[in-house]
């Protein structure tokens, strides 16, 4: 028998985006699948523009929550509650894929690899203000199946899991309560979990489309936001110190690297962003590691990108062609939101 795949349109207040992401599920060529749009009580209308979608031939199932819980708690209710599916793929309403044979290809991945608790490919990114569209390749090099431990532990060197592209284990995910932080990268937190000890697969093509735009959730920026942000980071270096992967020097050189790359982030959002709030962010990175805080003083990237800012196209080169993430600096560069500051 077939693996049942549950492709889950998590949306909130998305009408103008939605049918994109519906179309593109219904297109992909496997056929075992179900289509569920769990709706976080839109007030636009939503439910009018996929009315037309509801009764066709594909298995299209639509919840909407008496009141708003949140995107990540909604990403909760449709995994536990509504999909029954033995993977399931989270693809968000402003989202959608572009290869139709996307899932067809993941799901040999699994069946030839019994082990394997994830496959994940490459996305584009669509900037909706200027309708450009990016290919990021800094997973250009991973394989097509490798350890999970292995990426997990080397992760700080810039790997990313994209969510909109990452077809999951559905029970698996369940037995480690994925979605278990409401925090900006809930699905970082939940991946990073649910790898270790498991095998992981890629497909090394651009299937999925992020459509970044004033709306998204990642736009948000505060002082709250980016503290409890971090749990993405020590709830997994606690997960993996009780299943004994790793040595515990291993782990703790792990959560150091991975505190540097993320207030290396910060940092750089801020100067973009605002930076009169710099102060503010140095004083933040001071008061949660006394560590993190000294090394990033005199961190050799920090400082080269400080000097690289002020010339824009060596900047763009570096992004490009060294990070290979010039949609990071399109990012930036675009959605020039001033980051709160202290009451």
């Amino acid at each position: 028998m077939s693996l049942k795949i549950s492709i889950i349109i998590p949306t909130y207040n998305q009408s103008d985006f939605i049918i994109d992401a519906i179309k593109s599920a219904i297109t992909q060529t496997y056929l075992n699948k179900e289509i569920i749009i769990a709706d976080d009580n839109s007030t636009d209308n939503t439910e009018e523009v996929i009315k037309p979608y509801l009764n066709g031939q594909v298995s299209i199932k639509y919840f909407k929550n008496l009141e708003n819980i949140g995107r990540v708690k909604n990403y909760h209710k449709a995994l536990y509650e509504y999909a029954i599916g033995d993977l399931a793929l989270m693809l968000d309403g402003d989202d959608f894929l572009i290869d139709n044979s996307f899932i067809a290809k993941a799901v040999k991945l699994f069946e030839q690899n019994e082990e394997l608790v994830l496959v994940f490919a490459k996305h584009k990114t669509l900037f909706n203000a200027t309708r450009r569209i990016i290919e990021d390749h800094l997973n250009d090099q991973l394989k097509s199946v490798f350890d999970g431990n292995n990426l997990f532990i080397n992760y700080w060197k810039g790997c990313s899991i994209p969510h909109l592209t990452s077809l999951y284990n559905r029970h698996s995910a369940m037995e480690i309560d994925y979605y278990l932080e409401d925090i900006q990268s809930s699905d970082w937190e939940s991946v990073l979990r649910l790898i270790q000890g498991k095998k992981v697969g890629f497909i090394n093509q651009f299937v999925a489309v992020w459509r970044k735009h004033e709306k998204n959730a990642s736009r948000s920026f505060s002082e709250n936001e980016i503290l409890s942000n971090l749990k993405y980071i020590e709830n997994a270096y606690q997960f993996a110190r009780v299943k004994n992967h790793f040595s515990a020097k291993e782990l703790l050189n792990w959560r150091s690297k991975m505190l540097k790359r993320y207030f290396f982030r910060i940092l750089v959002q801020a100067n973009f962003h605002s930076p009169e709030s710099l102060d503010l962010v140095w004083k933040l990175i001071k008061n949660y590691s006394g560590k993190a805080y000294k090394t990033m003083r005199i961190d050799f990237k920090y400082r080269v990108f400080r000097l690289l800012k002020l010339y824009r196209p060596a900047l763009y080169f570096v992004t490009k062609y060294v990070l290979k993430q010039e949609s990071l600096l399109e990012d930036m560069e675009l959605y020039n939101k001033e980051i709160p500051k202290e009451s």
